[in-house]
Formats: C-alpha cells, sequence, structure tokens
C-alpha cells in the first residue's frame, strides 16, 4: 500500500491506503422533534445545567439569528450525549426540530466517554470536573490487588488493565487538562468534605 499524495498522478492500478475504520463508522445525520428529545442522566449529574441561565439565553439568542451551527449528539433512544445547551436554547425558542448525530452507543462506558469528551472544550467549575472523574472512573473499575496477567478486555472492564492507572486514563478522557494526581486530590477534598 502507498500513501496518497495529492501532488502525485496515479495509474489506475495504484492502491491507496485505505482510511482507518473508526472514520468509516459513521454516525448518521437526521432531524429529530424537541419534544422526543432527553437529556441523559450522567450528563445531568455531571454538569448540572439550568435551563434558564443567562448562558442558554444567549445561545438561544444567537440560534435565532445564525441558526443551529451544529448537530446536537444523541443515542438511539433519543437521549442526548451532547448539546445539551442547545437542546434548552431550542426549547426556550420553541423550535420543533433539531439537527442531530445518532450514534448506536449500549455501552454506559462509552456513553461516559462520549458526554465528558464532547465537553472537553468547556470551562467547568470544580465540582463539574470532579464529576466528570468520578462518572468515568465509576466505569473503569479499581482491579488493585488483582494479578495483572490475569485481567483482560470484556464487558466488565472494556479499558482492560487498569489498576493504578486508572486517574491517568480518566484524565486522557477528560481531554488531558488535567494531572492524573489533581484529579486524585479533588476526589480526596471531595469525599473529605462530604465527611
Amino acid at each position: 500500500m502507498i500513501d496518497y499524495d495529492p501532488n502525485v498522478e496515479y495509474e489506475e492500478d495504484d492502491e491507496i491506503e485505505e482510511l482507518p475504520e473508526l472514520i468509516i463508522n459513521i454516525p448518521r445525520l437526521k432531524r429529530v422533534q424537541v419534544n422526543k428529545l432527553r437529556v441523559h442522566k450522567i450528563s445531568k449529574t455531571i454538569y448540572r445545567q439550568r435551563k434558564n441561565s443567562k448562558e442558554i439565553k444567549d445561545l438561544a439568542e444567537n440560534i435565532l439569528v445564525n441558526g443551529q451551527l451544529e448537530p446536537i449528539f444523541i443515542n438511539s433512544q433519543n437521549y442526548i450525549l451532547s448539546g445539551v445547551r442547545r437542546y434548552y436554547a431550542a426549547l426556550r425558542l420553541g423550535m420543533p426540530e433539531l439537527a442531530a448525530i445518532v450514534t448506536d452507543v449500549v455501552d454506559k462506558a462509552k456513553e461516559v466517554e462520549i458526554i465528558v469528551s464532547h465537553n472537553s472544550q468547556r470551562v467547568k467549575t470544580p465540582r463539574q470536573i470532579i464529576n466528570e472523574a468520578e462518572a468515568i472512573l465509576g466505569t473503569l473499575g479499581k482491579n488493585q490487588g488483582q494479578r495483572n496477567d490475569l485481567l483482560k478486555s470484556d464487558k466488565s472492564n472494556p479499558y482492560g488493565k487498569i489498576g493504578k492507572h486508572r486517574f491517568e486514563k480518566a484524565a486522557n478522557i477528560m481531554g488531558g487538562f488535567i494531572k492524573p494526581s489533581m484529579i486524585k486530590r479533588m476526589i480526596y477534598v471531595s469525599d473529605f468534605e462530604k465527611e
């Protein structure tokens, strides 16, 4: 196989390297009635978005002027994985439909990963950062005290050998803006304050 170069003329029988498998599995885009959409429970727990916040009012004004610039991201049961603020703005404006990308995710761990990674650019409060980390760590499991040679990837542990590296994985899923040690400290302080 050869890599494609736009500056080179290829013969008909030259093979061009295939696209990675991730690109081939493109979710479908469709229009969805706003009244059929629901906010995903995990998103509610992590971000606790208020329907009448100034941020939603500003976004509604922007959508009124420019239209919906980005589709929301939903699962096949119409639960919103990304785009809760756009959804609340659409409700505020009385819009009948939204453009949505539909994915067939059935794994809770993958849903958490999608919700968190789609919000990686967002400015978050410390509480939201802790909520994200706790949601991710809840899907990773602990595996501490278990023999690593016996661990394998399966439905109960989709990330494989985790143990002490689970905070690193959580930091990566969160966008890499925070160090694993900071996640540990923030959760420790949060747990201490709960007591």
